[in-house]
Parts: structure tokens; C-alpha cells; sequence
């Protein structure tokens, strides 16, 4: 027999229906007395059998007990004809299914969804109450973004009657743990763990552990296979995180965290740790890979052109090296030019030519160039054979070529008055001292250190 809106159940009036199964429906009423809106689960006795009732009675003692603020609270429970009535603290918000159909929280919102749900079970755990069915359908998140676990109706409490059969499957195949597929009907809160960790695995890669189609096959994968790496999903996850999850997801329940705390304490260091905060978002992380192009491109471009340069210098042709000849320099005049060899003909032609000559030239006499025109030629042939011609000072007249003048005679030097020799005469030449000392007051012939070329020898006379 179902419900409509606008029906009575006692002091609840029905305002919507929020779901339906085949042994019951859920909806949502308001109380005629308080006005607050709650949740009303109701079962159809005639639908179910014994097994199932006295499931839906422990759902109620189980959660009665419970009092979290992330745990959905009882407010009422009772029996109405055929129905038993459970009635619930009304959440208004959507199932984390639903969310996740929508996209992936952020990774700071996502885990704190799991951090939220994990005192839940924290709590419950410590109560001895193991919920069996934690899945993203029965996490209810509001508005205000406080999670609700729901649904303990295959909650068992630790030293509860067996009241499902052996080898039967409890929970969602999706996030149910290895010994639960297994068909194992001891309560663990470790189960509870795999379940929450299956839950933080879709959170932050966007897919199931495990979501093949068929029921066997991902009964096999929940026993046998180990899922992909979070990272390998999303490069972004820091690998920090898969090991949280990885150490939750373990096949054997002893590799597990042991709590519910020591899982909460994980996602704490890893939430706290600088080193591990969660990757920038997709916006920043362009922006940073942009930019670090644009560097890249640059070198590259700089590092070509330099290189372009550096080849082109290599392979120019290396011009040859600049002769540089020494220019002897130039006499300031005439003068200074050596003279030639004079003829062997001339008894008193001078054999060298003066150092030091007067400014002007020396002054010789007409009879001298006449006498001595070989000498001119030679001087003005070794004058022509000069391979650069300097212009002489400007106090300095160079007389033309043509009009050299012969060289004077050098003056020869008067040679040094050998001693004489005394003659061997005997017995008189040894008494006269007279006779062995050259006679002083003759004249030697050439004597006069100033006749010129032209004069000829005196004649030797006795005085």
C-alpha cells in the first residue's frame, strides 16, 4: 500500500517523495506540531520477510544510538498497521553520486568530503557499529557542505545475530572490500576503510578502482587486480597521494590502516605538509608552461643566430698578413754620400771623403772640375741609383744633379818625421855630433800641406 502527498501518517503529513523500493518507499513529510521537515523511511510488512524485518529493526536500535554531526540522526520511530515507520533527519542536499556524475570536486573539497565521512566512521567504529555500505549513494552533502552518512540498514553491531545467509554479498560491489566479496560475515571496521579509500580514488581520478561491466568480473578485480595508480590518471596528483590510497585499497585487511583515525591522520599530514599541497590549478599551470616556452623559444632562437654568426667567421678566407719594408732613410744632402774610389793616376787625389761638410755644399774652383769630371759622374751616379727621394730641409738648398760640384781634396795628413839613421863613418864621425843630426834648416820636398792639386811639386834645393 503506497503513500501519497498530502497524506497522514499520525502527526506527519507527506509533502514529496524522495524514493521507492520494492520493500518500502522514503518520504519527506513534515511534522503537524513542529512544522520541521523529515525524512520518512516505511517499510510494507507484506512485501518483506522475516530476515528483512529484523534488519530494518536493527537499523533503527544501530542509528538510534548514534549522535555525530555526520551521522543523519533518528528522531522517531513506530508502528503503523502493516508498516513499520522509521522517521529520519531531513538532509537537504544531493548524494555524492550524484556530484560526482557532474565532474570531480576540486582536490581540496574532494578530500575533505572523505576526511568528513571518516569521523563518521571513526565514530561509529567506536561504538562497535560497522556499517557494511559506505558508497557515494549513501553520503548525503548538503549545501552547507556538511556530509551525512545514511543508510545503516546493513549496519551490524559487534555481537549481533547472523542474519544473512553464508557466502551472500552485502554492500556495493563497486566499493566493497575483498573479504566482503568473499561472502565474510565478521564484522571489521576495516572493511569500512576500503570502502572510504575506493571513495577517494573516484574522487580524484573520476573513475572506480575497478568499473568493468559484468558483475563476475569485477567481483575477480576486487580480489585479484590492484588498480592504476591515481598519478597515472592525472599527471597533476601529487604520487604522495597514491600511497595514501594505494595503503587503503590493500587486498589483505593487516596492510591496511587500522583506523579510521590513522587514516584521518594520513590525509592530515599530507593536507598540512607544504611540500604536498595540492598541485596549482589548470589556469596557473598553463600560464607557467606558456611562459617557460616562450623562454625556451628565445634561447633556442639566440643560441641558433650565434651560432650562424660563429660559422660565417670561420669560413671567411683569412686575408694575408701586411708587408711592412724598412725604408732606408735619406741623407739631408749631397754631402753625405760617399765618395767614389779616387783614380790610381793621381799622386795627391785625397783617399776619403770628410764626415761633417759645411750648409751649402763646398765651395771648389773652377780648375777643379775641369781636372776631376770622373769624379763628378760618379757622384751624380750614385745620386740617380736612390730608390726614394726625400725633399731636403727648407734651410737646405739641394743643388740640381747636373750642377754637383766636384768634392775638395781631403787634406793628407803630414807623415810623422822618421828618425835619421846616423851614418857609419868611422873615427871622424864619431868626434863631429854635428855630422849624425839632419840638417834643420832644409826644406823637404812636399812640405807645404796647402798646395793644391793643380800646382806642381817644387823642385829640392840645398840652402
Amino acid at each position: 500500500m503506497s503513500l501519497h502527498v498530502g497524506e497522514a501518517i499520525g502527526d506527519y503529513r507527506v509533502i514529496g517523495i524522495i524514493g521507492a523500493g520494492g520493500m518500502g518507499q522514503v518520504f519527506q513529510v513534515e511534522h503537524k506540531i513542529t512544522k520541521r521537515k523529515e525524512a520518512m523511511k516505511v517499510l510494507i510488512a507484506d512485501l518483506a520477510d522475516e530476515t528483512q524485518m529484523q534488519r530494518f529493526k536493527r537499523e533503527i536500535e544501530v542509528q538510534a544510538r548514534l549522535n555525530h554531526p555526520n551521522i543523519a540522526a533518528v528522531h522517531n520511530a513506530f508502528r503503523l498497521k502493516d508498516r513499520l515507520v522509521l522517521v529520519l533527519e531531513f538532509v537537504e542536499g544531493q548524494t555524492l553520486e550524484s556530484l560526482l556524475k557532474q565532474g570531480r570536486p576540486p582536490l581540496e573539497t574532494g578530500i575533505d568530503y572523505i576526511r568528513q565521512t571518516l569521523e563518521a566512521l571513526s565514530y561509529a567504529h567506536q561504538a562497535g557499529v560497522i556499517h557494511r555500505d559506505v558508497s557515494p549513494a549513501n553520503l548525503m552533502v548538503p549545501e552547507n557542505g556538511l556530509v551525512k552518512l545514511m543508510d545503516f540498514g546493513v549496519a551490524k553491531s559487534l555481537g549481533d545475530l547472523r542474519l544473512t545467509d553464508g557466502g551472500s554479498m552485502i554492500g556495493s560491489l563497486y566499493y566493497m572490500s575483498p573479504e566482503q566479496v568473499k561472502g565474510s560475515t565478521d564484522p571489521d571496521p576495516r572493511a569500512d576503510i576500503y570502502s572510504a579509500g575506493a571513495i577517494l580514488y573516484e574522487i580524484v581520478t573520476g573513475k572506480r578502482p575497478f568499473d568493468y561491466e559484468d558483475r563476475f568480473s569485477l567481483m575477480v578485480a576486487q580480489v585479484e587486480e590492484q588498480p592504476r595508480l591515481p598519478s597515472l590518471i592525472d599527471p597533476e596528483l601529487p604520487a604522495e597521494l597514491d600511497d595514501i590510497i594505494l595503503k587503503a585499497l590493500a587486498k589483505d585487511p593487516t596492510r591496511r590502516y587500522s583506523s579510521a583515525k590513522e587514516f584521518l591522520e594520513a590525509l592530515a599530514i599530507f593536507r598540512e605538509a607544504p611540500a604536498l599541497a595540492p598541485p596549482p590549478t589548470k589556469l596557473k599551470r598553463r600560464v607557467i608552461v606558456d611562459v617557460l616556452a616562450g623562454v625556451a623559444v628565445l634561447l633556442i632562437s639566440a643560441m641558433a643566430g650565434i651560432g650562424a654568426v660563429a660559422w660565417n667567421r670561420i669560413n671567411e678566407p683569412i686575408p694575408p698578413p701586411t708587408v711592412v719594408r724598412s725604408i732606408p732613410r735619406a741623407p739631408n744632402n749631397l754631402a753625405a754620400i760617399p765618395a767614389a774610389e779616387p783614380a790610381p793616376s793621381s799622386t795627391r787625389q785625397a783617399d776619403s771623403v770628410p764626415a761633417r761638410m759645411p750648409r751649402g755644399g763646398p765651395k771648389q774652383s773652377a780648375a777643379t772640375r775641369e781636372t776631376k769630371p770622373e769624379l763628378v759622374g760618379r757622384e751624380l751616379k750614385s745620386v740617380e741609383t736612390k730608390p726614394i727621394e726625400v725633399p731636403p730641409p727648407e734651410d737646405v738648398q739641394t743643388p740640381a744633379p747636373q750642377q754637383a760640384e766636384a768634392l775638395p781634396p781631403p787634406v793628407k795628413p803630414e807623415p810623422e818625421a822618421q828618425p835619421v839613421q846616423p851614418k857609419k863613418g868611422g873615427f871622424w864621425s864619431k868626434l863631429n855630433p854635428l855630422r849624425a843630426k839632419p840638417n834643420l834648416f832644409k826644406k823637404r820636398k812636399g812640405d807645404s800641406a796647402l798646395r793644391s792639386t793643380g800646382d806642381a811639386a817644387p823642385a829640392d834645393h840645398q840652402e
